[in-house]
């Protein structure tokens, strides 16, 4: 098969891992653009067609996000890609995301042009997102209508599909998935254990993700103080990522003494060693009024790295972790804390939870499996008449 991945600027190196393995057997075309929102190193090569507005970033590196916000405001697109239909060549698979991107839109116009099926990978999980301006909301009906294929990553987001009118018969659910023998069980790294001054004994929880409300930080850092008024043996949390509230944790670490650290930017090819690191992981998200938690790639992270999770029954979560997770309610710091003292005093439990964590990991997010059943589902999509 020839398979064009139209990702854009949102091309990253965390969901290309589930289709490196598809990669090997076929003729594959990663599409990023010109201008990217990450900048990490990819494992294979990639086509970059020109972004509207990426010379602007030589201006100031934020001002494409800011001038394509401006654009889907006012014309109800953003991140447009020049010469896509010469970057897919002649694939006959275009992979794109989101009924109500413009590069699904664009995919769609190619395949007016020549002979080849449009899919389209589903993270969404709230109805009628994308929706706001009148453009964009005829390009998504558009979409929902002729996509040939949706692959849901989640079961909540198939039920968001089946509301909002997609034909069920060609959704299909398919989680994102990991490299298992890079995230995996392994000791703690002794020179990073070194360089962050960590005792022996020193129990560490993780939090990776955006430094934003949504994702609960408020409500960790309000569970912190009352954590450690309970457990006494020394822990130590750890907040790997960047955001607007990164000054709302620095003050809070300042009175903690010690008990908080944040983590500078870790590339993705040494996530494995910063899960490794954590005896637990926490992602305590909560809905906000027009996004709630997708399908949370940490988890899978943290679950294949076999560390027991706390996290919340927001969003697609529950779809995610299934119950191999401790899940709290959103937005409640007293359940979330409890739910984090009890795994820090219990070594036998965290155990138990991390075994759990790494079958189920096994069982739902392995790249290699999962390519597997993607291909099956652009085979499935090529067999369908035009």
């Amino acid at each position: 098969m020839k398979i064009a991945f139209v990702r854009g600027p949102f091309l990253n190196p965390w969901e290309l891992q589930t289709y490196i393995p598809l990669a090997a057997r076929h003729d594959f075309r990663a599409i990023g653009a010109d201008w990217c929102f990450y900048k990490q190193p990819f494992l294979m090569p990639i086509e970059s067609p020109h972004l509207w507005a990426s010379s602007s970033a030589r201006i100031h590196p934020a001002l494409p996000v800011a001038l394509n916000r401006l654009r889907s405001w006012t014309l109800g697109e953003s991140y447009a890609l020049s010469d896509l239909d010469k970057a897919v060549g002649g694939s006959e698979i275009l992979h794109s995301a989101e009924t109500y991107t413009t590069m699904t839109y664009q995919c769609l116009e190619i395949r007016r042009q020549r002979r080849c099926k449009v899919v389209a990978t589903i993270w969404e999980n709230l109805p009628h997102m994308g929706e706001t301006h009148p453009r964009r909301r005829a390009r998504k009906k558009r979409a929902l209508h002729e996509l040939d294929g949706f692959l849901a990553v989640t079961e909540t987001s198939r039920r968001m599909l089946l509301e909002e009118g997609a034909p069920a018969d060609r959704i299909e659910v398919i989680p994102m998935a990991v490299d298992l023998e890079r995230f995996k069980p392994a000791p703690r790294d002794p020179a990073w254990a070194q360089a962050w001054q960590l005792a022996s004994d020193e129990k560490v929880v993780l939090y990776v993700g955006r430094f934003v409300a949504e994702k609960g930080i408020y409500d960790l850092l309000k569970a912190i103080p009352e954590i450690l008024s309970h457990h006494q043996a020394p822990v130590r949390f750890c907040f790997a990522g960047a955001g607007p509230l990164e000054r709302d944790i620095r003050a809070v670490a300042a009175r903690c003494r010690g008990r908080i650290q944040m983590i500078p930017f870790v590339p993705y090819e040494q996530l494995p060693t910063l899960h490794n690191m954590a005896d637990l992981f926490v992602l305590p998200s909560k809905p906000a009024p027009k996004w709630q938690e997708q399908f949370g790639y940490v988890l899978a992270e943290s679950m294949a790295c076999g560390k027991p999770v706390v996290t919340t029954r927001s969003g697609s979560i529950p779809d995610v972790v299934g119950k191999a997770a401790l899940l709290t309610p959103p937005g409640h710091a007293s359940a979330l804390a409890c739910s984090l003292v009890e795994l820090l005093d219990s070594a036998p439990w965290r155990s138990q939870l991390g075994e759990q964590a790494r079958r189920h990991a096994e069982e739902n997010f392995d790249a290699v499996k999962n390519s597997r059943r993607i291909e099956s589902f652009y085979q499935r999509v090529l067999k369908e008449p035009a």
